[in-house]
């Protein structure tokens, strides 16, 4: 493993609707910021987004602009190799430290380019260290 740091993800919870995504995605693109990993889902009329940014601060002053209420939660970032069985190997490091993992999400771009996984857990200091 490589490249694994700490930091912080933007966590929207809002009422599930058509056009949710584009309307978050563009606020946040409207201040020049690039969304670099994101995870969502909706369960019971409930929209959830988990996404890692360029810049959290105007991301989240841009969707409090747009009527959305953000947190930011710790997470660990890793870059890693796009190869076959890179996940089953990085999640099994994580299991064998004994972490429960409360969240995971990437990018696999494929064609050689790196991935990036972003976990979320109770011990991101330790998950950082063992994927160092």
């Amino acid at each position: 493993m490589a490249n694994s740091r700490i930091a912080k993800e933007l966590v929207v919870e809002a009422a599930d609707e058509k056009g949710l995504l584009a309307k978050i995605a563009g606020a946040v693109s409207s201040q020049g910021v690039n969304i670099q990993a994101i995870c969502a889902c909706s369960e019971e009329g409930k929209a959830y987004f988990m996404f890692v940014t360029s810049d959290n601060e105007r991301a989240a002053e841009a969707l409090k602009d747009a009527g959305y209420s953000t947190t930011e939660k710790e997470v660990v970032v890793t870059e890693m190799e796009d190869i076959v069985g890179i996940l089953a190997e990085v999640s099994q490091k994580i299991s064998d430290a004994g972490i429960n993992m409360g969240h995971i999400y990437g990018t696999a771009p494929g064609w050689g380019a790196a991935s990036t996984i972003v976990v979320g857990s109770s011990d991101n200091a330790k998950i950082k260290e063992i994927l160092a």
